[in-house]
């Protein structure tokens, strides 16, 4: 059996994350892969790696002649071509991720899913939304979008086009032949409730995360401290995310929640883009270290094996692979009350949730972190056998190569 694994990017988050995951552990299992993707620097050598734009075009696609090149060489026309490639091609199931019409439309995918069987996992909300990509509360999906509280917040444009686009996903993606996967129990409750989702076949297949990869022997290794620039002595706060100005992501809590820390010695480790601009609103006395973006996975290990807790400070996720990373490296995660966190840990045991989406709430559970360094310690060891017990990379290649072969057979 052979996998076509589509996406946008190669490296960057979560997704990515889950997909090299599948390329490593599904061959184990007598499933090959081969993936397709549409945004890239440079296509990685000696790897089954195919683009659904050719390199040439990328390259001016991200210079200063971009405009002039999407102009006479549309992004979206280009995939369409490759996706019927891929419908000719040796593969039996087509796997696509991070679906967001950005590199493709749904037209083409469409066809594609008529002529491949087809998985598609809900990495967020945008497949059943009218544009967003989390509905941050909202419930228009569930009748009719429009007057979108989120216009102008990426993916949603400036001009509100949410009722039309909920209508296109109801017209084209309701009854199309795509079986449907959510890491998260909330988001699949929630597409089901979707105008156009209400009629997927959707199947729970949580993320995972290799525990022999992410570990916390050395925690209080003050040589391993030293070389990240971090006191041995201190305790060490971690916050991770891919760009601090993303309002998704609840920078003001995350601000308020360590400001409110007036008396504590600790060192906070602010790690992805634009970190510097929240290191010069916390205290000196907290020790605020921007470190920039860490795309690899061992710079990543390194810091959360190092880190005591863990700060989550987001206003929605799906099922964030960088908590389980944290848990399994003996992090204790102090997060806000997510939907999809809660099915992660256990308050008070494996972690420790906000009382509700403030500043306040989420420090006053920093605090109770901090304070009690033992307790800590054992909430961060709970975590790791949570992990290694219910979200392991093996199980979750295991329920994928399953559901293929049944999809398949």
């Amino acid at each position: 059996m052979k996998v076509a694994l589509v996406n946008k990017h190669y490296q960057l988050g979560g997704i990515e994350t889950v997909i090299h995951q599948l390329r490593r552990g599904l061959p184990q299992l007598g499933i090959a892969t081969e993936l397709w993707i549409s945004e890239f620097g440079k296509l990685p050598a000696g790897e089954p790696v195919r683009p659904l734009y050719p390199p040439a075009l990328n390259r001016l696609l991200h210079s200063r002649f971009a405009k002039l090149t999407e102009f006479f060489f549309p992004r979206r026309e280009w995939t369409a071509r490759a996706f019927e490639k891929i419908a000719r091609s040796d593969c039996d199931i087509v796997h696509v991720h991070g679906f967001d019409e950005t590199y493709a439309d749904m037209e083409a995918l469409v066809t594609l899913a008529c002529t491949k069987p087809m998985v598609l996992t809900l990495h967020g909300a945008w497949l059943f939304t009218g544009g967003c990509g989390q509905p941050l509360g909202c419930e228009r999906f569930t009748q009719v979008c429009g007057q979108c509280p989120q216009v102008g917040v990426w993916p949603v444009p400036a001009e509100d086009n949410t009722a039309a686009e909920l209508e296109k996903k109801l017209r084209l993606l309701a009854s199309a032949p795509i079986q449907f996967l959510s890491p998260s129990l909330h988001l699949r409750t929630k597409a089901l409730r979707s105008t156009p989702g209400r009629a997927w076949n959707i199947t729970h297949l949580p993320n995972g995360v290799d525990t022999a990869f992410f570990h916390g022997t050395r925690k209080h290794d003050a040589t391993a401290r030293r070389a990240l620039g971090v006191e041995p002595g201190r305790i060490v706060v971690l916050a991770m995310c891919r760009d601090f100005r993303d309002p998704v992501k609840g920078i003001p809590l995350l601000l308020g929640a360590l400001q409110s820390l007036t008396e504590m010695e600790l060192q906070v480790l602010l790690v992805g883009s634009y970190g510097e601009q929240v290191s010069v609103q916390l205290p000196g006395h907290l020790r605020p270290t921007p470190l920039g973006y860490v795309g690899g996975a061992s710079a990543r290990r390194d810091l959360f094996e190092i880190a005591d807790v863990f700060l989550m400070s987001s206003m929605e996720e799906t099922f964030p692979c960088v908590v389980l990373e944290a848990m399994s490296a003996e992090c204790c995660v102090v997060s806000t009350p997510l939907e999809a966190v809660q099915e992660q840990l256990q308050s008070g045991v494996s972690g420790l949730l906000a009382a509700d989406f403030s500043a306040t709430a989420l420090g006053n559970a920093l605090r109770q972190a901090c304070e009690n360094p033992a307790r800590t310690l054992e909430m961060g060891r709970n975590a790791r056998t949570v992990v290694v017990q219910r979200f392991s990379e093996e199980a979750m290649v295991a329920g994928h190569a399953e559901f293929y072969r049944r999809l398949a057979g």
